[in-house]
């Protein structure tokens, strides 16, 4: 005994890693090959034994191939050699019964799969096979896949023979004792036509004659290096390494390490606690982000688990590429978050600091499971685990009464928002006949279109209300105004993402054949983008700024995937593409500079210990490296180049204006008001993105708080510093980034953009037709081509002939050019100076004043009042006077101004306000006789009854 691990190390491996590797005998004819066109087809025909060769006349060509049939086939090979061979393909396709063309795939069993081997009176050949594939050789179990010795576990009937008389009996009461569903599987010649005792009359000559047969493997007997591959494609794990390939493997782990993390940080101590659960949460993070750029590079869908539950159903996920750009972009916005969210986990207790952390962790985990839901419970399941998670983050300080309350509305509108979803998927399921999500979107065709829309309104906005369209976005000010600082991040870079996501996976086949859901997605984009801008303005809170400004940008990340629907819709898929890449590239562009900003907000508040602008000032000098970070971000968020935010935002306003190539005039009207509400919106948020930082860190300290900031802590610094030279890349790298939106978009709209243009713009330019380029050669196209590592100029659909239709984007040639202006008056100054010029230094006209108090100076409050007296009609503010008094004097009197959101105003406070009129004559009628009581009694038994006699 111990020899054998001597010989098994010196023998080696010996299981074959197909399917994960190189087939061994792919040499062979197995399965249904094809023979090619031979010079001399009678006499190729003649060779065969069985007559299985046939001459036949193609259509096409008139010549005479060889045809093959398979029910006679016993795979002798003596076709493939001699002087009259015949050329065989390696396509080995499969060898399908009479019944069905092409094997059973699409009802794929989920996890193991368990095979019943009959042996219906073969020779023993292909018993010898089935017992191969079971051996070391080629080990079946390590795809997870089974043979069972009975009926009642089987989901495969594997039966080999020519199925004598008194084997009939044993076959037809197996088959009726397996559970559904279930497989038949026809192997060897024996079992399809009876071979050679085909004709016996103690044989029943074929399988097929006695129960259905999905499909058979021909050949006397079919090679065991062939006739599995149909169980593995039918059911097991599919891979030679572990259930659910990598993809499930690297995930199983990094959810593992999700678990750790908060367990580490439960040990009592300070640093080393801390530090130990940051970094095991930050390497889940990693191994979770690289398993999201595999899934995008390889470009297609990779099914992970799937569990089938009594009641609930298939609860299935898959990997799709959509869905790993989403997870990458949660990933990375984690990432950068948990040095912040450790060091203010480390100021509770261990008990608490480990709860603090495992809600973190949760949000990130059913996060990761929602974009990888493949069926209608997964994809709740995840959705309210979220949901949970999230007001667990708002809630966590349960001391104050603010984040209590900020939890529970946004509890109450999230459950809103997911039973109008959930509504909305079980329609479509029932319409579909599946709850997998793939099945719905391929049956959305053959739906009504009043059921698509009503499904699709409510899939749009109750899922859209975790991204903040209107109406039911009055939750996130309130709830990011009060979270814990260091979510912050996490709840406006990463969980917005989870209703564009849904709405994605929705809506968007459905707007496809009903454009009217595409143009409500896009006006209702850019109108949640103007309002949330609006408000953005007038506070004064700098966490509410912020989440107001995300507000704005989902809704022109919204208005963008509208306007992709819409355009594809009505046939134009290249321009839907444009504008669906656009919406896709600013969602990734908010998580950037939103992350950079909320950290750069908490880093200001553990600085001077408050967000209020009209208490900051002066922080630059106090803060500079936050303050400068700060400053970049307010740029991208600005849309000024070379930043990220130009170029989705100008990619989106240049796209809009190709619905020219549309004739319908309220299209065209939908499209221009929409194009002038984000035109207005980029106007208004640069004004807004200017105020930000002028009141925050510009000017002089304004309180105490400001006036004595200590430094920033390093856990905000560096991750702020890592988001803006993200920012800057995305902005500067667009023609690199483009061609993957284009892709991940392509099944979307079901034509891929960058693709289907300009031959090779994005990565050979050289093989641009001369004719384009001298069209583009106007407009600064070939600039700096010979020196510039990318290109400077994105060229997006090509009209009929050589007229370009252009999205200018000179992001790299505007980075160069502010770098060659600034080089020059930097070089301008210094000769100035070294010409010795005397300077003369003067002071200014201050009034008279001795010095230039703080509260002189520009705060966002006085900043925003132009803006409140345009929208004065639009606020509708509410003025709240308090007066201090002593005795009949009046010592102090001030006002409080109170804004109400429209969304609040117009919708939410109508519905509370007929819920308590309603609420108050139930309570009148609560308080009545007991006559009264019987008399309600009686008329609902009455009408109970009616309608049962009424209905069938």
């Amino acid at each position: 005994m111990s020899f054998w691990p001597y010989y098994g190390l010196k023998k080696g491996i010996s299981t074959t890693s197909w399917p994960d590797g190189d087939e061994e005998s792919a040499g062979i004819t197995p399965g249904r090959p094809r023979a090619t066109q031979s010079l001399h087809p009678e006499e190729s025909a003649a060779q065969c034994p069985t007559q299985a060769l046939r001459v036949v006349k193609q259509p096409e060509t008139a010549d005479h191939a060889v045809a093959v049939d398979f029910s006679c086939c016993i795979h002798c090979q003596r076709c493939r050699t001699g002087a009259h061979a015949l050329p065989w393909s390696q396509d080995f396709a499969w060898g399908a019964s009479t019944a069905s063309a092409q094997p059973p795939l699409g009802s794929r069993f989920s996890a193991s799969l368990h095979v019943l081997y009959i042996d219906a009176g073969a020779c023993g050949a292909c018993v010898n096979e089935v017992r191969l594939v079971d051996a070391p050789p080629y080990n079946l179990h390590r795809l997870g896949i089974f043979v069972t010795a009975t009926p009642r576990d089987a989901d495969v009937l594997l039966v080999a023979g020519p199925i004598t008389d008194a084997m009939r009996t044993a076959i037809l009461k197996a088959y009726a004792a397996m559970p559904a569903p279930k497989r038949v599987m026809g192997m060897g010649t024996c079992a399809i036509n009876g071979g050679i005792f085909g004709e016996s009359f103690a044989c029943a000559g074929g399988l097929e004659k006695i129960i259905p047969v999905d499909l058979w493997l021909p050949g006397c007997p079919p090679p065991a290096s062939r006739h599995y591959s149909w169980l593995v494609a039918s059911g097991g794990t599919g891979s030679a390494n572990f259930p659910g390939g990598t993809a499930l493997m690297l995930y199983i782990i990094a959810f593992l390490l999700f678990a750790a993390g908060p367990v580490l940080a439960f040990i009592p101590g300070r640093r080393i606690p801390a530090l130990s659960a940051w970094s095991v949460m930050t390497s889940a993070c990693i191994l979770a982000g690289i398993q999201a750029v595999m899934a995008i590079a390889a470009g297609h869908d990779q099914p992970l688990i799937a569990l089938q539950l009594p009641v609930i159903g298939p609860l299935d996920f898959v990997q799709t590429p959509l869905g790993g750009l989403l997870i990458l972009i949660t990933a990375s916005v984690f990432a950068v978050a948990l040095p912040f969210v450790t060091r203010d986990a480390n100021l509770y207790p261990s008990a608490r600091r480990g709860l603090f952390l495992a809600i973190v962790m949760l949000t990130l985990a059913s996060m990761i499971g929602f974009f990888s839901a493949a069926s209608i419970a997964a994809f709740i399941f995840c959705w309210e685990l979220a949901a949970l998670a999230i007001w667990g983050l708002i809630t966590f300080e349960t001391r104050q009464s603010k984040p209590v309350a900020a939890g529970l509305l946004t509890l109450a509108l999230s459950e809103l928002g997911s039973l109008a979803g959930l509504v909305s998927l079980l329609l479509l399921a029932a319409a579909a006949g599946s709850p997998q999500l793939e099945r719905i979107a391929s049956a959305i065709p053959t739906m009504s279109p009043t059921l698509l829309m009503v499904a699709g309104l409510l899939a749009f906005f109750g899922f859209g209300m975790k991204a903040g369209i209107i109406p039911l976005n009055v939750w996130l000010p309130a709830a990011h105004g009060t979270a814990p600082r260091s979510t912050s991040p996490i709840l406006s870079g990463a969980t917005l993402n989870l209703g564009l996501y849904a709405f994605l996976r929705i809506d968007a086949p459905i707007a496809l054949h009903l454009p009217q859901l595409g143009l409500i997605i896009l006006s209702s984009g850019a109108l949640t983008a103007l309002i949330g801008i609006i408000y953005a303005l007038v506070e004064k809170d700098m966490k509410r700024l912020l989440a107001q400004s995300s507000v704005e940008n989902m809704g022109i990340a919204t208005a963008g995937i509208g306007a992709g629907l819409t355009f594809a819709a009505y046939g134009h898929p290249l321009l839907g593409g444009a504008s669906m890449i656009a919406g896709l590239y600013h969602m990734i562009n908010h998580s950037t500079f939103k992350t950079l900003l909320f950290l750069g907000a908490g880093g200001i508040d553990a600085s001077t210990g408050t967000h209020n602008l009209d208490e900051l000032g002066g922080l630059m000098k106090r803060l500079p490296a936050l303050g400068t970070f700060f400053l970049l971000g307010a740029f991208a968020i600005a849309a000024l180049p070379p930043f990220n935010g130009f170029v989705s935002e100008w990619l989106l306003l240049e796209s809009l204006l190709r619905v020219v190539e549309i004739p319908d005039i309220p299209v065209r009207i939908t499209f221009a008001l929409s194009g002038a509400l984000l035109a207005l919106t980029s106007g208004l948020a640069l004004t807004c993105f200017i105020m930000l930082p002028g009141s925050a860190l510009m000017g002089l300290p304004r309180s105490t708080h400001a006036s004595a900031a200590k430094k920033a802590p390093l856990t905000v610094v560096i991750p702020m510093g890592l988001l803006a030279l993200l920012a800057l890349l995305l902005g500067l790298a667009a023609t690199l980034i483009l061609p993957v939106l284009s892709r991940l978009a392509a099944p979307l709209l079901g034509a891929n953009p960058t693709a289907s243009l300009v031959p090779d713009f994005f990565h050979v330019p050289s093989q641009v037709p001369l004719a384009v380029r001298h069209a583009l050669d106007p407009i600064g196209a070939n600039l700096g081509a010979t020196f510039l590592p990318l290109r400077s100029l994105v060229v997006m659909h090509l009209n009929q002939g050589n007229a370009p239709v252009v999205y200018a984007m000179s992001t790299l040639l505007t980075f160069l050019v502010l770098i060659f202006m600034l080089g020059t008056v930097w070089l301008l100054a210094r000769g100035l100076r070294r010409r010795k010029y005397q300077v003369s230094r003067n002071t200014l006209w201050d009034a008279g004043l001795t010095r230039l108090r703080p509260e002189m100076t520009y705060t966002a409050t006085t900043f925003a009042a132009p803006v409140r007296a345009v929208f004065q009609g639009f606020f509708h503010p509410l003025m709240e006077e308090k007066e201090e008094r002593q005795g009949a004097f009046v010592l102090t009197r001030s006002y409080h101004q109170i804004i109400t959101n429209i969304s609040e105003r117009l919708v939410i406070q109508p519905v509370i306000q007929s819920a308590m009129r309603i609420a108050a004559l139930l309570a009148k009628m609560h308080k009545g006789r007991v006559n009264t009581y019987a008399s309600y009694i009686l008329i609902a038994l009455v009408l109970v009854l009616i309608i049962v006699a009424g209905s069938p």
